[in-house]
């Protein structure tokens, strides 16, 4: 399974740091710390459906110092082909996704509809994400939809396990 790695933060001088960290974080959700196919990350604004894809300038990216495929709009994009180079993506938390829950949503059934997984710390994570309490409900049914999808999957191929994972 190859894997893409997802972050996203505030603009600010702490920036590339803070995407350089949440980026060396997920190393540990991945099996056998496999380097990631691809990094796309958002500093600023993040993904909203309908708002068209921005990509950051040059100097911005070469500041981080990270490879830089681009943001989240652009990480659905690339999970929609077929052809796609990465299986599963990896992200520090579901905040860095989106704060709003019914974000969270829209992008897990997107990355469900391409047959993708999403590795992400506990679902714990999830009480940080804004919006009403159905809003939250429908963004952990939607994360445990995306899991139950991911294990039915997951008996249908012979692949690595994911660290920590357990495989009955």
């Amino acid at each position: 399974m190859t894997t893409v790695w997802y972050g996203r933060t505030a603009s600010g001088e702490d920036a590339a740091a803070q995407l350089r960290l949440q980026r060396h974080d997920c190393a540990r959700l991945v099996a056998h710390r496999q380097p990631y196919t691809a990094c796309y990350f958002d500093i600023g604004v993040g993904y909203r459906p309908g708002r068209p894809a921005r990509r950051l300038d040059p100097h911005t990216v070469a500041a981080i110092g990270l490879p830089y495929a681009g943001g989240m709009a652009q990480l659905l994009h690339d999970a929609a082909n077929p052809g796609r180079p990465f299986d599963r993506v990896v992200c520090f938390d579901l905040a860095r996704v989106s704060r709003r829950a019914q974000v969270v949503s829209d992008v897990i059934d997107h990355l469900v509809a391409a047959q993708m997984d999403l590795l992400v710390p506990p679902v714990a994570d999830l009480l940080t994400v804004e919006g009403t309490a159905a809003q939250r409900f429908a963004a952990t049914f939607a994360l445990m939809v995306l899991q139950a999808d991911h294990a039915h999957r997951a008996d249908h191929r012979s692949a690595q396990p994911i660290a920590g994972e357990d495989r009955r």
